[in-house]
């Protein structure tokens, strides 16, 4: 790796969270651009870590750079729906209970479409696949109904879909 590749990376727009992979097997995490310092050469560079650490790196060392995924949002853990709500249990122990009349499709499933469910994008959403529903934990936690027409839910029950549940 050369400096300006070092420097591409580093100087990306946006900026992207990276990890440094050495040759001797060590990863350097890069959080923030700030927290990089390049020598006037380019051939050192050093690496701070939020907790006031460090490391100082010989460009020949690193083998490659690898970019961390982006932090994911929340994400359902469990889900139940009553008469009324929905009931979405999270990863990180909150539970979000939203009126089920949010939903059309929800409230018009029978119990046993309503209890069919799976997560999606890693639990980041929640999909009914006899119900053609799918809805994101980011807009329950912003308290958004579906954003679905009366129009649409109207086609949708013309075409077959729902059945008026309990």
């Amino acid at each position: 790796m050369t400096a300006d590749e070092f420097r591409r990376v580093w100087h990306a727009e946006p900026f992207r969270r990276f990890v440094v992979r050495l040759a001797d097997g060590r990863e350097i995490p890069v959080e923030r651009p700030e927290f990089v310092a390049i020598s006037p050469t380019g051939r050192f560079f050093t690496v701070f870590q939020p907790d006031d650490s460090f490391d100082t790196v010989d460009l020949p060392d690193v083998t490659d750079i690898k970019f961390k995924r982006a932090s994911r949002g929340p994400r359902a853990k469990n889900v139940k729906v009553t008469g009324k709500s929905l009931i979405v249990d999270l990863a990180d122990g909150r539970t979000i209970s939203v009126p089920l009349a949010w939903f059309p499709r929800l409230r018009r499933g029978t119990p046993a479409e309503r209890r069919r469910w799976r997560p999606i994008a890693r639990g980041e959403g929640i999909h009914w696949p006899d119900l053609d529903e799918d809805i994101s934990v980011e807009s329950l936690l912003a308290c958004h109904p579906s954003a679905q027409s009366q129009r649409s839910t109207k086609l949708w029950l013309e075409e077959g879909g729902g059945k008026l549940g309990s």
